[in-house]
């Protein structure tokens, strides 16, 4: 699982290379398609995937990506997993449905991680990092209450099942003496 999957528009791809080292600096794991997407695999079922685990979905906005039917089916999947994180690298308006989300302002970024833009980006992908290491901690302890309770269930049960084979051979026995 990746924590970042980014989302962009192909055509894109060459500029887009300053953000994924600016991101992976910060020691992120980035889906990248292009990299990412093992040689022989069904890259629709890989992207599927990631898309779905990643921790975070850094949806791009540029002149191109906003027409992008892939595009848009992954911010939806960030943003129905509350996980979506927009910038724009263009003077664009993200298409409809995505509006009422605050999108970062990268047009005319440097590639510099003091950009006050990745700064607050950085800061909102450690945040969404975070809960989502909370969630999973909390996921895992729920995990191994639930694996305790079905462990003393289990050695409940084969108490009782030996419990009645006992009653049930010294029932035998003494049905054997009354005989």
């Amino acid at each position: 699982m990746h924590d970042i999957f980014l989302s962009y528009s192909t055509v894109d791809r060459e500029r887009l290379l300053p953000l994924v080292v600016a991101l992976e600096q910060q020691g992120w794991s980035v889906f990248w398609d292009h990299r990412s997407v093992p040689i022989g695999k069904d890259w629709r079922e890989v992207i599927e995937e990631a898309v779905c685990q990643c921790r975070c979905v850094l949806v791009v906005w540029s002149e191109d990506s906003v027409k992008s039917k892939w595009v848009k089916e992954e911010a939806t999947e960030g943003g129905n997993r509350k996980v979506l994180l927009p910038i724009r690298v263009d003077n664009v308006s993200p298409p409809f449905g995505f509006r009422e989300t605050q999108a970062g302002d990268f047009i005319g970024w440097n590639g510099g991680v003091d950009y006050p833009e990745f700064i607050r980006l950085a800061g909102e992908i450690r945040t969404l990092l975070e809960k989502s290491d909370a969630e999973q901690e909390r996921l895992a302890k729920e995990k191994a209450v639930a694996d305790q309770k079905n462990r003393e269930a289990a050695e409940h049960q084969r108490w009782l099942n030996e419990s009645q084979a006992r009653l049930a051979e010294e029932e035998a026995v003494k049905q054997k003496k009354l005989a």
